[in-house]
């Protein structure tokens, strides 16, 4: 009842390993999607640019320097002529979430809400976050120009 009470949905999954145990599983709901204003439409575009620059830097740094840099400024230096601090942040000021694990680069904004997982990678709105990989995007906002 408490879960109800706080808009949660809770699965409870039993048998899972034929032991006896169970699995349970709390699930807050999607956040509803607002829609795209033009001055978020404006950001989310702006955010799209700067990733794909990001990405591009990345890309030249690791082939010059046969590693991933180690910060976007790293990466950025070598490959824009006058960067600014702007330049490493998303539409809405805050700074790119940026690592790498073995061979695969992760470049991730959070959109206006600038949290994470308030949303499922099909639903789009002013909150939509972006993640840009080696393999391309894993998550952009259906209204981005690109």
């Amino acid at each position: 009842m408490l879960a109800r009470s706080l808009g949660l949905t809770v699965v409870i999954v039993s048998g899972i390993c034929g032991c006896g145990a169970a699995a349970v599983s709390v699930r807050r709901p999607l956040a509803e999607v607002r829609p795209v204003s033009e001055r978020e439409y404006v950001r989310q575009n702006l955010t799209a640019e700067r990733m794909r620059t990001l990405g591009a830097c990345i890309d030249f740094f690791r082939e010059e320097h046969a590693r991933f840099p180690r910060t976007l400024a790293e990466a950025q230096g070598g490959c824009i002529r006058t960067p600014t601090p702007e330049s490493l942040a998303d539409g809405w000021g805050r700074p790119f979430v940026y690592y790498w694990v073995r061979a695969s680069v992760v470049l991730i904004s959070f959109g206006a809400d600038g949290t994470p997982a308030t949303r499922s990678p099909e639903q789009d709105g002013a909150d939509a976050d972006f993640v840009l990989t080696d393999d391309g995007w894993f998550t952009l906002p259906s209204n981005v120009d690109l």
